[in-house]
């Protein structure tokens, strides 16, 4: 299952939250905020044992 974020431009760099679930995260370039990505949805699955790699976070940049 691939899971996706929503992406935004800041001021600062990057803001990311998932349309479907409760995460979101931050980061000042790309790469942080997929790394910050992987790491928020690892915490909410944490109880449940489910540890997601990099390659089942999908990005989604928004253009407005």
């Amino acid at each position: 299952m691939e899971y996706k974020m929503i992406v935004e431009k800041t001021q600062t760099g990057f803001s990311a939250y998932s349309p479907d679930l409760p995460v979101f995260t931050t980061g000042d370039s790309k790469n942080e905020l997929l790394k910050n990505a992987v790491e928020a949805f690892n915490l909410l699955f944490e109880d449940d044992g489910k540890v997601l790699g990099i390659d089942k976070i999908k990005l989604l940049f928004n253009k407005s």
